[in-house]
């Protein structure tokens, strides 16, 4: 089929209209504002693509009432970080690739030997692929019912298929907002999820937009995320320029591969686990420093490993710090501490100085400093690990 099973939908930048219009019985308007207009238009646009095409990839209709409940909780614990979805992570997970498979399996049991496949034309293939998949059999979707839906094990597996769609859909809604930097309207996309419903069902069914409409609506739309683009761009083209002054004077002396030959502990930190500013109180004695990104899986298995030298080494005079990079967040840093069991001070090199110092933008990274501030830099941790050991007892004896 022309559209992809889209268990990770992407963001559409682009609204695109359906058939002729109807006059629905709804509260978005002409007169509405582009907050409105845009949340609507987003959401049926979404909605739309799944009832009309994923029930023939995947051989099952989708529920509507679970789609809707997997929105509202999300929407639900956006707000209040009490509340829990009622599927977890690995539910959603585990569900995503239930359905993946069997669309792929679909899909390869309609496909056309070679010899067919190079006698089509694009379209012509496009075509064949389109009907043969519509021709196979597909079991009709749950009963519309406008009510709460109650997810949990014993639900069938196609409401917990349309609830993560509702999960997912919510989340591309609020990313949507962030990165349009405007209050979209959740009730407007809602409509627009009600709306794409109907049109999948009735093809004369338009929404509130006509073409026309819905082309100026996104042509503004666009206009708005370029000027924002651009703005982003000037941003960080001036943050840049600003942070190459500041860390001019803290590089001193460079090495042949223009890293600082010493490690300048006057480099600006904000502390977490510490009160800090900078890193002068671990200047003049041996430390180790564990430079890593709360996202980042390698990070995740190396801190353990940082965490033992740290206590293994601590009574003979190690210092051990560790600094995450400037794209973290604290409360990320944070729950990254609490999975990995790290117990040693941490900062947050929030004005990226460090970063652009000692950092060629892989994490993680591990740093021996001497009392004089030299120091070593490994790369592979794990893979390095006897060196950084040996290299830590040759330092301890000095």
């Amino acid at each position: 089929m022309k559209k992809r099973l889209l268990l990770g939908l992407a963001l559409s930048l682009a609204f695109t209209a359906c058939n002729e219009q109807k006059t629905p019985a709804t509260k978005v308007g002409f007169t509405s504002p582009d907050t409105e207009k845009m949340a609507y238009l987003f959401g049926m646009q979404l909605s739309h693509h799944l009832f009309a095409f994923v029930p023939y990839q995947v051989g099952e209709g989708i529920s509507y009432d679970a789609l809707m409940q997997g929105f509202e909780d999300a929407y639900v614990m956006n707000g209040d970080s009490t509340k829990k979805l009622q599927l977890n992570e690995v539910q959603l997970q585990s569900i995503s690739q239930i359905y993946s498979s069997k669309a792929q399996s679909r899909m390869g049991s309609i496909q056309p030997d070679s010899a067919k496949r190079a006698s089509m034309a694009p379209e012509q293939l496009r075509a064949y692929v389109d009907s043969s998949l519509k021709a196979l059999p597909r079991s009709e979707a749950p009963k519309v019912t406008g009510k709460a839906v109650k997810i949990d094990s014993t639900s069938p597996s196609i409401e917990h298929f349309s609830y993560m769609f509702g999960v997912n859909f919510y989340n591309q809604f609020f990313n949507l907002g962030l990165q349009s930097e405007m209050k979209l309207s959740d009730a407007a996309f809602r409509e627009g999820l009600a709306d794409g419903y109907k049109s999948a069902q009735d093809s004369s069914y338009k929404g509130v937009f006509p073409k026309d409409s819905v082309d100026a609506i996104g042509k503004r739309f666009t206009e708005h995320m370029q000027n924002i683009q651009k703005k982003k761009m000037e941003e960080a083209k001036a943050a840049e320029e600003k942070l190459k002054a500041e860390i001019a004077p803290l590089r001193g002396d460079t090495l042949a591969d223009g890293m600082p030959a010493k490690m300048n502990f006057a480099v600006k930190m904000e502390g977490v686990t510490v009160k800090a500013t900078d890193l002068q109180a671990f200047a003049g004695k041996p430390l180790m420093i564990f430079y890593f990104s709360a996202t980042c899986g390698h990070c995740q298995h190396a801190a353990p490993e940082v965490a033992k030298l740290a206590q293994a080494y601590k009574e003979q005079g190690l210092s051990a710090i560790a600094i995450a990079s400037g794209s973290n967040s604290k409360k990320g840093i944070r729950q990254f501490m609490e999975n990995t069991k790290l117990d040693i001070p941490v900062l947050l090199d929030e004005a990226r100085q460090f970063g652009e110092l000692y950092s060629d933008g892989y994490v993680p990274k591990v740093y021996l400093v001497s009392p004089d501030a030299s120091y070593k830099i490994y790369k592979s941790f794990e893979k390095e690990l006897d060196s950084v050991k040996a290299d830590i007892a040759a330092l301890l004896k000095k």
